[in-house]
């Protein structure tokens, strides 16, 4: 919104990744918006829910996915993106002896990610694992985690201070999604990110002009002191 015209008005829905709740909303604002500018999410039926907007007023977003009724694509590569930030993590994570994908029942995160983890993991000769169970997570010195949660990231933080491990030296954390205070906490958290703020210049670019764009956000690596 900081990048359109004073003379556009936005309204923000949020689905809330609940496949009833984005239908109304589309079905009901049909016809009331010049563009839209939408984040899917792996359901069966949006497909067809998006099938109700023209197809040039609309922008698919973060994720490339049921985006076969838009001829607009702003997205992230959730898959070989993370490969290539992993390896140019390699050095650090030679430090430890095992690495734990935090990939917990409540997330959203494409499952692509833990694929090319695996990946990753399999042609560097990295010990590994994938816990999904958030219940059994439990903070390990020697270890490094991705997380792709926030919530598990708090979790893994507030373990470090009460066993006195270290960020960065007992054990490890990278961080997906980079957010404005990761690199104040604890010294800083490593991050994988795509460049959202470049992903909202572009969203404010197709909204303000009648224009077409294929465009995937370049990831970024953000070292710290974390890992």
């Amino acid at each position: 919104t900081k990048n359109l015209p004073k003379n556009i008005l936005v309204d923000l829905h949020f689905h809330h990744y609940n496949p009833e709740v984005f239908r109304k909303q589309i079905e009901e604002s049909i016809g009331k918006y010049s563009k839209y500018v939408i984040m899917p999410f792996d359901h069966p039926g949006m497909e067809k829910i998006l099938g109700l907007i023209p197809r040039d007023k609309l922008l698919v977003i973060d994720w490339n996915i049921h985006s076969e009724t838009a001829d607009n694509l702003l997205y992230q590569d959730f898959g070989q993106s993370v490969f290539d930030g992993l390896e140019d993590l390699c050095h650090l994570l030679g430090k430890y002896r095992e690495f734990v994908f935090l990939y917990p029942e409540f997330t959203n995160h494409p499952m692509e990610s833990v694929q090319f983890f695996e990946k990753f993991c399999l042609k560097n000769n990295i010990k590994y694992s994938v816990l999904n169970d958030s219940s059994n997570f439990d903070v390990r010195a020697g270890v490094a985690y991705f997380s792709v949660s926030d919530r598990m990231l708090g979790r893994f933080l507030e373990q470090c201070r009460e066993k006195k491990l270290e960020p960065g030296r007992d054990t490890g954390i990278l961080s997906y999604n980079e957010t404005p205070m990761k690199k104040f906490i604890y010294k800083g958290i490593t991050v994988i990110s795509t460049d959202f703020q470049m992903m909202g210049r572009k969203a404010a670019e197709f909204v303000s002009n009648d224009i077409s764009m294929q465009i995937c956000v370049p990831t970024k690596v953000y070292v710290r002191e974390s890992l």
